[in-house]
């Protein structure tokens, strides 16, 4: 099982764990505040002091990067209050494009649009996409939540090609990206902030040198009918957030399973191991889950 790293601690007014992060460097402290206030239940102002075992000086948004350390989540007037942690949690995940039934169509259109890996910048040559994965955003295994939610309004199915899909194959729900990082990303292990410029946010230490980037301007230009979905980013983000950040951080899942290995015993045994095994099969059998 793959362990998490922090550097970066979040505190209440006793010096409880609350929350934390791995800081690559991109982290800013207006981001900081903001991932408070997605993993914490708040009816009131809040400010961050440095902690070293009692608070010292504020940091506010404006203090640009979050240097490593701890920090106390208090009142403005640096009194204690109850860090009550949200019971939102992000969805469990597979690799989208494992065995998920995805369209065709909907490959092919992420393929014409990107024409790389948004996230590294590397370009696929002259059409060789060995190597590249169609992605999609909001998981196509929990197309059931999709439609409850009517998060359909968050796309415009463009059917460019004749094949009929349902709205969550919407090239705006989609991205290329290389294999590997494809892994990451269905791990929730980073994410895109459309509202902090597209920055690339890693959350744990970052072996392939993201962190900070920019989503490519392929799959966002600007009046191009087919770029990704702001709020469909935005919900990625909130759940990476909550997966990372949030309490000691959710339970990381292993995803390499060589030849010859016991997929399902170690599955089993390893974090989550039923609810996983569950995700696993449905996906398999084409069921999007509750």
């Amino acid at each position: 099982m793959a362990q998490r790293s922090r550097n970066v601690f979040l505190r209440d007014g006793n010096g409880v764990e609350v929350g934390g992060l791995y800081q690559n460097g991109s982290v800013t402290y207006r981001n900081l505040y903001r991932m408070v206030e997605i993993i914490a239940v708040l009816n009131h102002e809040f400010r961050l002091y440095v902690w070293d075992g009692s608070p010292r000086e504020e940091v506010g948004p404006d203090g640009g990067v979050v240097a490593m350390g701890n920090y106390a989540v208090l009142m403005p007037d640096k009194s204690h209050f109850e860090v009550r942690l949200t019971s939102e949690s992000a969805p469990e995940r597979i690799l989208s494009g494992s065995s998920s039934p995805r369209s065709s169509a909907f490959r092919e259109e992420v393929r014409e649009r990107d024409r790389g890996c948004v996230i590294t910048g590397r370009r696929a040559i002259n059409g060789f996409w060995a190597g590249y994965a169609a992605a999609h955003i909001f998981p196509r295994a929990f197309e059931n939540v999709w439609r409850q939610n009517g998060y359909s309004r968050w796309v415009t199915n463009l059917q460019t090609h004749q094949e009929p899909r349902p709205s969550i194959d919407s090239v705006r729900n989609g991205f290329l990206m290389e294999g590997s990082i494809h892994t990451q990303f269905d791990a929730w292990y980073f994410s895109v902030n459309p509202d902090d410029g597209y920055k690339i946010t890693v959350f744990n230490p970052d072996g392939w040198g993201v962190d900070g980037r920019t989503l490519h301007l392929s799959c966002r230009s600007q009046g191009d009918p087919r770029s990704v979905s702001d709020e469909v980013l935005r919900w990625h983000f909130r759940q990476a957030v909550l997966f990372n950040v949030k309490g000691a951080g959710e339970a990381l899942w292993e995803f390499d399973f060589p030849p010859g290995t016991d997929m399902i015993g170690e599955v089993m045994s390893g974090p989550d191991g039923p609810k996983r095994m569950e995700i696993e099969l449905a996906a398999r059998l084409g069921h999007p889950l509750p």
